[in-house]
């Protein structure tokens, strides 16, 4: 796989196919922009879908080249329509040749476009292009300008076959010798795409002996273009583009989850005004602190570097509820990345470190390793009940090797040893998983010269598979112009970390945002949240600090502000999200000898849905949704109105009101709730409208609408996603409703949700209240 800590490698010499010289990353390069959520059918088919010139003469696509020296890679091009082109150079007869300081790696697997998902044998024939990017399974129209190939005086002819095997019935042609009249033309011919989206063409020689590829052009033809996944983009200091919120569907399906108001993916029209909101610290901060023996330790190799430095701090790690044990479950790094801790707790806020004795008597060290960033999940998803844990822990090589070990536990205490140890990485790499498209994603730390560090994107349905072979990793987000730098620095910015969850009906991204170095040497860093409804773009419309932190350099959060793992968890009607800071150590030469720093974990909470409203003032307002389908029955909202009203209508596809859900027979809701039911008279639920495109407008006036969503169930269960979970909840999705916040009182004296409900009616479960 590629090398994250070599960003730029020059070519060298020249190469036969007089390729475009261009800058080469090794890490994960800058790609041509070719955002291909939405596709578009249609186009004639004797227009290419992508089109290549390798002589550089006058062909339609230039950008992308990247050119090495004629004993490696030829080149790579990222051409219209996201398909993109691996092509062998002179002197190098198959992409898996050379590149020496990697280990015996291919060139192909330290390509741009590596797909390596799969290994390349070398037979008699070399693959000398891999088309990738295609829809699977599907029957393109190659059109290869050729020229004259044979090797000297050899008279081996180049020909060229559809798969490794040098067989004649997989042969699509054969070029003529030098000379000869066949020369310098154009061949078509017809290929289907593999299941994974590939085209791979093979040169053999006539005979013994080798033939060197001499072409000029490359173009592939087919019906419509392809639809590419993960996409492609180029990562500059621009934010990235957001296709779904440049095209939203016409008619949003809403059965999962709370439908957030972040964004105007949901909403047609509006006089609302939108206000983003940063989490709260917690009084008792930090909740967890360095204060055993083994919290203090560092290992060997870095104590020259790093001094004395003590730590209980979660770098990623993860902060899960188990509804197995029925308790919040931290894990952190204990000491110095040093290794893997577990505390637990009944409220999330007062936490016990168990001597759990499985590393090392009296302690709560679960696993002993030289650590980095490590990740650990709570798979809910698991049918294994042994490997219900994941942890994905960036461990130390020599020479500041970094690779990934996947472990598993059944109870977050008991690790097996290593089942997967992956190639090389960044050394902030973490992993999680997306329900939406049920794969495990890797955020890579990779870096980009204009940009620092960046994230590239990789994803697998195996996260064991994911580790072996970082199928299909491109570029993905870093920092741009809108990330402020830290006004005492004036550094540019860069993305140090991501963390992402799925909750309710769309992904949180934790952006780790670094702003440069302070003079005592602490790195500021804080951060901020982004939205994703497609796993993969972005929309980061608030870049204050959801959790920022402290310009009071004794406080615990002086710097180096990191998310936990999982995000944030729902306990009842608070979000509580966790993160580590850094700051001098007691006593330690104020700060300012390097190395003397206490790492610690602290607490923030955010109102339930709470990461922005839209808002009213005395004058009435209203939102109008986007056309919206469901299959529920209750409409329910997550609404600040305890000073004023909100009331409800529904309309038709053609904007008419629907009887008898009119604002007149709208029940007003009055209240401050993140769980409430809006109700009509004359309607017992929403089944008339239940399967049909319809739009909701609110009515608002002296309040704050967080998020509105249709339930099944009269006790409001959203069916979406908790994040990393919380009481009450028994699996990832919100089954319960009003349930977790009666479990979340229980657990926790500061959470009061007496109001969130009343006396079943008729029997039926419980359900917010609307009066």
């Amino acid at each position: 796989m590629r090398d994250p800590h070599v960003s730029r490698l020059k070519p060298q010499g020249k190469c036969r196919m007089n390729i475009q010289r261009t800058v080469f990353s090794i890490a994960v390069p800058t790609l041509v922009a070719a955002h291909t959520l939405f596709m578009f059918a249609g186009l004639a088919q004797r227009v290419p879908l992508a089109q290549f010139d390798f002589n550089g003469e006058g062909g339609a696509t230039q950008a992308g080249w990247t050119g090495m020296d004629s004993t490696s890679l030829g080149g790579w091009v990222l051409g219209q329509n996201g398909i993109e082109i691996n092509v062998a150079a002179q002197g190098a007869t198959t992409l898996r040749d050379r590149l020496p300081e990697y280990a015996g790696q291919s060139n192909l697997e330290s390509s741009p476009v590596v797909d390596v998902s799969r290994d390349f044998v070398i037979s008699p024939s070399g693959l000398i292009i891999l088309v990738r990017g295609l829809d699977p399974n599907t029957e393109y129209k190659l059109r290869f300008h050729h020229y004259e190939a044979a090797h000297d005086d050899s008279g081996n002819r180049l020909a060229l076959y559809k798969d490794d095997k040098s067989v004649h019935a997989n042969k699509l042609f054969e070029t003529g010798l030098y000379g000869q009249s066949t020369s310098n033309f154009w061949t078509d011919f017809t290929v289907t795409s593999d299941g994974n989206g590939r085209i791979e063409l093979y040169s053999g020689a006539h005979s013994e002996g080798t033939a060197n590829p001499y072409f000029c052009g490359f173009e592939v033809h087919g019906d419509r273009p392809p639809t590419v996944w993960p996409p492609r983009v180029q990562l500059t200091r621009e934010p990235l583009s957001v296709p779904y919120l440049e095209s939203p569907p016409k008619i949003i399906p809403i059965d999962v989850g709370r439908q957030l108001l972040v964004d105007n993916f949901l909403i047609e029209q509006t006089t609302l005004q939108r206000t983003f909101h940063s989490a709260e610290y917690h009084a008792s901060n930090p909740v967890l602190r360095p204060d055993q023996p083994w919290e203090q330790r560092v290992p060997e190799n870095e104590k020259d570097m790093h001094g004395k430095p003590q730590g209980a701090w979660t770098f990623s790690d993860g902060v899960w509820y188990d509804p197995a044990d029925k308790l919040f479950k931290m894990f952190y790094d204990g000491g110095f990345v040093y290794s893997t801790c577990l505390a637990t707790s009944q409220d999330g806020i007062h936490w016990t470190k168990p001597s759990l004795n499985v590393v090392e008597p009296d302690t709560n060290i679960i696993i002993r390793h030289r650590r980095d960033s490590t990740t650990v999940w709570l798979d809910q998803h698991e049918k294994d009940p042994q490997r219900r844990f994941k942890s994905f822990a960036v461990e130390y090589y020599p020479g500041r090797d970094h690779r990934v070990h996947l472990r598993f536990s059944p109870d977050g205490i008991t690790w097996s040893e290593p089942a997967v140890i992956s190639e090389r990485v960044g050394d902030r790499t973490t992993v999680f998983f997306n329900p939406f498209r049920k794969v495990w994603v890797c955020s890579m730390r990779t870096g980009i010269d204009a940009l620092g560090r960046t994230r590239a994107y990789s994803e697998h349905e195996d996260a064991a598979l994911l580790l072996q072979k970082f199928p299909n990793l491109v570029d993905w987000v870093g920092a741009d112009r809108l990330d402020a730098p830290h006004p005492a620095i004036g550094t540019r910015p860069d993305l140090y970390t991501l963390d992402a969850v799925a909750y309710e009906s769309l992904l949180l991204g934790a952006f780790a945002i670094m702003r440069g170095n302070m003079p005592d040497g602490t790195k500021k860093v804080d951060v901020c949240i982004g939205f994703s409804r497609d796993g993969f773009h972005w929309d980061r419309p608030n870049r204050t600090p959801l959790l920022p932190n402290s310009e009071q350099m004794s406080d615990w959060n002086w710097g180096y502000m990191h998310s936990a793992g999982g995000v944030c968890l729902v306990v009842g009607d608070k979000l509580y999200f966790y993160a580590c800071g850094r700051a001098p150590t007691p006593g330690g030469a104020a700060g300012l000898e390097k190395g003397t720093r206490t790492y610690s974990t602290g607490l923030a909470t955010l109102r339930r849905d709470g990461f922005a409203s839209m808002d009213a003032a005395a004058d009435e307002e209203t939102l109008t949704t986007r056309p919206v389908l469901f299959k529920g029955k209750h409409l329910f909202v997550n609404v600040a109105a305890g000073q004023g009203q909100l009331r409800a209508e529904i309309l038709d596809e053609a904007g008419q009101v629907i009887e008898p859900f009119t604002k007149a027979n709208c029940e007003p809701l009055s209240v401050d709730k993140t769980l409430a039911e809006v109700r009509w008279k004359g309607a017992e639920d929403l089944a008339a409208v239940a399967n049909k495109p319809v739009r909701f407008r609110f009515h608002l006036r002296n309040g704050s609408l967080y998020a509105f969503w249709v339930s099944p169930e009269r006790s409001g269960a959203s069916h979406g996603y908790v994040a990393a979970g919380g009481p009450g909840f028994s699996g990832p999705t919100d089954t319960v409703g009003a349930a977790a916040y009666m479990a979340a009182s229980a657990s926790n004296d500061e959470i009061d949700v007496k109001d969130t409900r009343r006396e079943p009616r008729g029997g039926s479960p419980l359900h917010a209240d609307s009066e």
